[in-house]
Parts: C-alpha cells; structure tokens; sequence
C-alpha cells in the first residue's frame, strides 16, 4: 500500500493538487486509471474564477468627477447618500464582500501509477473529516463568517464618523447663513477733514471698519469650507454645486439619556462586539484543530487485501497551546468590550455637560453684544451734539465688532457641542440614515452567526 503524501491535506489550496508519480521505469501508455485519475482531479478546475477589469493603479486613473446631487440637499437626503457615493465606504465593502466565507482546508489529490511488472492503480484522496463536514471545517467557515461581520462593523463605524462630520458641517453653516446685523458706523471723514477728529480716534475707526470686512470675509471663507467638506462626503469634485437646505438653530436635539438605546446605537461598539465574535471563532477553530485529520485515498488497486489506495493520519502537536492562547486572547476582546461600553457612557454624560456648559457661554457672549451694541447705538446718538460722546461711539464701536466675533465664534462652537453631544448618545436620525442604505443594522450584526 502506497502512503500518501502529508502535504496532500494541509495549507487551504484552491485548487486541486494532481500528482502524477511514476514508480520504477514509466511506461509508454497512459493506463486507463491514470486517465480516470486525472479526469477527476480535473474536475474542480472548472470552478475556478478568471479575472476581470483593470486595476487603477496610479492617481491620474483614480480621478473621478462625481456630480453633485441635483436640487436642494437637507441633511437627511446628504446622509442617505453617504453610503452610495463615499469612495472610503465603497472600499470598505468592497473589503467586506472580499471575506471568503466558505474557506476549505481540504485538498483534493489525484495520483495515478504504471509500472510494468506492478498492476496500474489509481487514487482520489482528501481529508475524510473535512469530506464529511466535521473536524476544523465548521469552526473555519463561522470563523470567516465573523471576519466579514468585523468588517461590516468596521464599515458602519466609519459610516457615523462621517455622519457626525456632514451634521457638524449642515449646523455650522446653518450658524453662518445667518449672520449678524450689519452695523451701522459713524461717518468720521467731515470731523477728520474740519480737524475735530485726533489721529488715535481715526487710526482706531479705521481699524474698526477692516475688522468688519475681516469679518464678512472670514464667514464666506468658513461657509465654502464646509460646503468643500460636505461635497468631499459625497464623493463630488470641488467645484461642483451644492444647494444646502440648512436646519434650523439648536438642531439636532439631544436625545434623553438611555443606556440600552446608547449600546445598540453606538457603531464602535459593534465593531467591539464583532471583534469578540472573531476572537471566540478563532478560539473554536483552535480547539477543533486539536484533533487529529483522516486522509482516505480511494482508487481500485486490484487487489482485494487493499481496497484503499492510502491512509494517513496527522495529528497536531502544538495545537494545544495554541488553543489556550486563542482562548486568552478571546477573554482580552470581552473585557476591550466592557472597557468600550464604559468609556460610551462616560463620553454621552461628558459630551452632554459640554453642552451646557456652550449653551451656557453662548448666552453671556449674547448678552454681551447686545449690551455693546446698545451702548454703541447710544453713544452715536449722542455723538452729534458732543465731541466726547463722539470718541465715546469710535471705541464702542471696536467693543462692539470684538463682541460679534465672539459671538459668532461661541454660536459654531455650540453647533458642534449639539452634534457631539447627540452622537454620543446615539442619534437615533443619524443611526436610521446611516444604515438606511446597505450598511448592517445593529439587529443584523447581534443576530448574525
């Protein structure tokens, strides 16, 4: 009885492995069982796959000009999209779908043999466990299966990133289409040229004017930027048009607090969970791997004392450390994931008394220009019957464009405590568009196996 090579039933070839070994002088002709051999060990190449399309692999080939969504664009829409049109959540589908989930480790292996003086014989052999479905086989697939939910998790992370990205940009142009009243500066140039007006008090009006148009300018640089940023979501160029239709002041509201609604909402902590299912497939896996494998050779050989072409049994020394240390490893995600699920509720409580404390400064820096613009509007009006009320009106006037700048800067930086403060506690609006699309559900990822 011929022994069968080792190597026939490891590695995870894809291909079957046809031998063709001689024993002796070959002979001339090719027997019948070795044609019968071969033929079989054929057979599965017809499945293989062959390769389509073309790489782009330089930056020119990756250009791409994406339009811009036609008509005006709430949020809601622009967050539908994300999904369909973002290159980075394209690719991580891609990565996704690329997870074999039907991984075998089995190899088929035809051989056939002539000699002259010894009747020709031939042999089919795998791994008879992998065969019937049993062994490492099952641990392998679930642990693939887990592979490619760690990367739908992975997806939907990213997918939130960015969701929280679009909402801060839609709440802070929100904030800047809506700028403050334009105000309404003293005219100094009669007083300048009748001599009533000293240098310092011109120099700091004309300071005052600049810093108005520093001003306008700064919120119409800071508005495109958010548009490039929105456009860059999308997948758009940056020259395309986008038609914004912008949410009213004090959105999103924060939704009450809820730790249940937190945990399922939460993207990373489904990737967390994801990684334990991967960690205790991969611990399965390891302790199936521990058994020994039964490779059958079967083929007529002619000789009823040996009905089987060969036999071989393999047996894995150092599996058992190696499922020990899956296991520990497995252990390391869980406690990653409880470490998650606290860090969750500390960042939604933390994220929550930023807020207040924005909303909290955002109604001193209202009440201050306000209290600097009354003043202003004061002083100007006695500006026309008194000199000193007139260089009074020229100072209060720089106060007053400070107090503006303040208080637009406290208005974004409250947009962008709103937005973090509702993503933290898991936006549900945000958690439904995002997965609206193709990315998985929180159900989806718990219920998958």
């Amino acid at each position: 009885m011929k022994a069968m090579d080792p190597c026939a039933v490891q590695g995870s070839a894809r291909a079957p492995r046809v031998a063709l070994r001689p024993g002796g002088r070959a002979g001339r002709w090719a027997c019948l069982p070795l044609a019968g051999a071969l033929l079989a060990g054929l057979v599965p190449v017809g499945g293989c796959a062959s390769y389509r399309g073309e790489a782009r692999t330089s930056p020119q080939a990756a250009v791409s000009d994406v339009p811009a969504p036609s008509g005006p664009l709430g949020f809601e829409q622009a967050l539908a999209l994300l999904p369909s049109r973002n290159p980075r959540l394209k690719a991580l589908e891609a990565a996704a779908a690329g997870v074999n989930t039907a991984p075998r480790d089995a190899v088929l292996e035809a051989a056939g043999e002539w000699e002259r003086r010894d009747w020709s014989h031939a042999t089919l052999g795998t791994d008879l466990l992998s065969l019937l479905g049993v062994g490492a086989q099952p641990a392998q697939q679930a642990l693939a299966r887990a592979v490619r939910e760690e990367r739908l998790a992975q997806r939907l992370e990213v997918a939130r990133s960015q969701a929280r990205d679009l909402a801060r940009a839609y709440a802070q142009l929100a904030v800047l289409q809506d700028p403050l009243p334009e105000p309404r500066l003293l005219d100094l140039e009669p007083y300048r040229r009748a001599g009533l007006l000293p240098a310092s008090v011109w120099t700091e009006a004309c300071a005052t004017y600049a810093g108005w148009e520093a001003e306008r300018q700064s919120a119409a640089v800071a508005q495109q930027r958010l548009r490039l940023q929105v456009l860059e979501l999308l997948g758009c160029a940056p020259d395309a048009v986008l038609e914004p239709v912008l949410p009213p002041e004090g959105w999103p509201a924060c939704p009450p607090e809820d730790a249940r609604a937190l945990l399922f909402a939460r993207a990373d902590l489904l990737r967390l969970a994801a990684a334990v299912q991967v960690a205790d497939r991969e611990a399965r896996l390891m302790i199936a791997r521990q058994w020994p494998t039964l490779a059958v050779g079967l083929g007529p050989t002619f000789d009823p004392l040996d009905p089987f072409g060969a036999v071989a049994v393999q047996w894995p020394l150092g599996a058992p450390a190696e499922a020990r240390a899956a296991l520990r490893r497995r252990d390391g995600a869980a406690l990653e994931l409880e470490a998650g699920v606290l860090a969750a509720r500390h960042e939604a409580a933390s994220a929550r008394l930023a807020l207040e404390a924005s909303e909290a400064g955002l109604r001193f820096h209202r009440a201050l220009y306000d209290g600097k613009h009354a003043l202003t509007e004061a002083a100007r009006t006695g500006a026309q019957v008194d000199r000193a009320e007139l260089y009074m009106a020229v100072h209060l006037e720089a106060e007053e464009l400070m107090a503006a700048r303040e208080l637009r800067e406290a208005r974004l930086a409250c947009a962008e405590a709103r937005v973090e403060a509702a993503f933290a506690a898991g936006w549900p609006g945000a958690v439904h568009a995002s997965t609206s699309s193709r990315l998985p559900r929180a159900g989806q990822m718990r219920g998958s196996r």
